[in-house]
Formats: C-alpha cells, structure tokens, sequence
C-alpha cells in the first residue's frame, strides 16, 4: 500500500513545483529521507516530503491506523505552508488507495507546524494527519453472503465502484456521479426458520457503505436499494439458493465510512452433510430348514 501512495504522490504534477529532486524524481519518502552526504541528491535538498503509513486492528472500524506527511522546507527557498499544506491536503483528503483485497481511505484530521534548526539554517514544515480507514474484503466460506449482496448491488448499479467485487487498482475517489459500495458482515445468528435434517438456517446482519459526497446521491441510492429489496425479497447466494431478506434499517445520519447506512438482515440455509454410519462387517446370513 506504501507503494501505491508513493506513486500517486510521485507523479502529481502540484507537488513537482513544490520539491527538489532526489535522483532526478521529485524528493519524496517512505517514513525517512536519505543522509544529506548521499550523492543523488540535487541541490537545494529542501524542500522534500516524507509519509508514514501505519495501521492496526481496529473491530469497531473506527479508525484503522494513520497516515503522516511531513513537508519540510528551508525558509531561503521563497516556499511557505500557506502555500504548500492546502495542496498536499487536498490531493490525499478523500481519497481512496487499492492494492489486490486492500482498499484504504484517508481523511484528514488536522496539520501541525514545526520548525528545527538544522545546519545552520532554519527548517521548517507542517505535519499533515489523516485518518485511515481499512476496506478489507469480507468474502467468507462458500456460500458467502457478503458476495450475494456485493453481486446483488453491482447488477443494480454496475456504474458503479463496488469493493469486494471490483478489481480496484492504485488511487481513485467516489464521486456522486461513480459513488462506491461497501458491504461488510456484522455477525451471523441462529436462522429465523427451524432447522431440519437437511437444513441449517443462519442469519446474516450486513452493513452497506454507499460512499458519495453529497447527501442527496447517498439518500438515492440508498432509497433505491430498500425499494428494490423490498420489491424482489431476496437475493440470490453463490450457491444458486435463496437468502431471503428479512428486515432493512435505513440509517441515513451513519458515517458513510465507518458505519455504513444500511442494515440488512438475511436468512440463508446450508445443506446439511450426511454424517459417515459406521458399517456392519463380517455378517453371518443362516438359513435354517424348515
């Protein structure tokens, strides 16, 4: 994921006026920069950028883990914070970063300045926080009713970013004309029909993100899947079965990314495998005349 936010950055054509240049790319660092005598280093060696990525489990998702980027410049080189922290803010704040299962999103949070002596001169920056929320993929065993919903979703909005189903790649944003969608399991109870011999029902409660800047798309798109749930009942599993849907809860005021706005509740049924009988051996049939 490092590499994916560092190609990004490194080909953004805002920060290239405001870097030097270290082996003739823009100055730009994964959590540290190389040592001032090294000899790919263009002079002036400031201003330059340096990020750090870090993450750890979070169940509640509310926050995954935080990404820093450092933005240090010398106060001779005529570049300021008013100038250089807006850019910086507005090309990560918002965006979303993918790599094979794994989808981030970063917002930020807030920017500190500093100031260090250093050689003589005085370097200064700004820190630049944002909070990075995790995308993981929540396909479970087969018949997996995440990836229902997910198939479900994309069939009624194939325009649309759908993570877990889509192959996402490198840096993109939801807009309200392309928005995404999350769906990501909450839990799985007992079902709300008996069991049988050749049955075991389950209820599945997922969540659904509809990412979107504006309100208004995320109200329609959400109106339109309860509308449509509603119509159809159910929703077709990888396995060809029905899971019927038992109950939708809108919750229009729940972040959009941490939260999600809409519990649906599922009922699903796995086919129950024949338990192995040990067999009769060694069997004596006699016949006795009459």
């Amino acid at each position: 994921m490092e590499s994916v936010i560092y190609q990004y950055l490194l080909h953004c054509e805002q920060l290239k006026s405001l870097l030097t240049q270290y082996n003739d790319v823009p100055a730009i660092f994964n959590r540290e920069a190389p040592d001032s005598i090294d000899e790919l280093w263009t002079n002036p060696q400031y201003p330059r950028l340096i990020f750090e990525l870090s993450m750890q489990e979070d169940p509640e998702r509310k926050t995954s883990g935080t990404l820093l980027i450092d933005f240090y410049f010398n106060t001779d080189g005529g570049i300021f914070i008013e100038e250089a922290e807006p850019i910086i803010r507005t090309l990560i704040d918002g965006y979303f970063f993918s790599s094979g299962n794994e989808t981030l999103a970063a917002l930020w949070r807030r920017s500190d300045p500093f100031a260090e002596p250093s050689e003589g001169n005085r370097i200064n920056g700004i820190t630049i926080i944002f909070d990075v929320v995790s995308f993981p993929s929540q396909r479970t065993s087969f018949p997996c009713p995440v990836q229902a919903i997910d198939a479900y979703l994309k069939k009624l909005f194939p325009e649309y970013k759908v993570l877990g189903n889509d192959d996402l790649v490198g840096t993109w944003k939801a807009t309200d004309k392309s928005p995404a969608i999350y769906t990501r399991l909450q839990r799985i109870d007992p079902g709300s029909f008996p069991s049988t011999y050749a049955v075991t029902w389950y209820n599945a409660v997922l969540m659904v993100h509809v990412i979107a800047p504006s309100p208004n798309v995320r109200n329609s798109v959400l109106k339109q899947i309860v509308e449509h749930m509603q119509a159809h009942v159910q929703v077709i599993m990888p396995d060809d079965a029905p899971m019927f849907v038992q109950r939708i809860a809108l919750l229009t005021g729940a972040d959009q990314l941490k939260t999600g706005q809409l519990a649906i509740t599922g009922c699903y049924g796995l086919l129950r495998t024949e338990q192995e009988t040990s067999k009769l051996e060694h069997i004596i049939l006699s016949q006795k005349e009459v």
